[in-house]
């Protein structure tokens, strides 16, 4: 059940992404 870890990395790299975006 690594899927909710990497769905958690994933939401994390995707805020990073659009905060450094914005």
């Amino acid at each position: 059940m690594r899927q909710h870890g990497y769905l958690t990395w994933e939401a994390r790299m995707k805020v990073l992404i659009g905060t450094a975006k914005a």
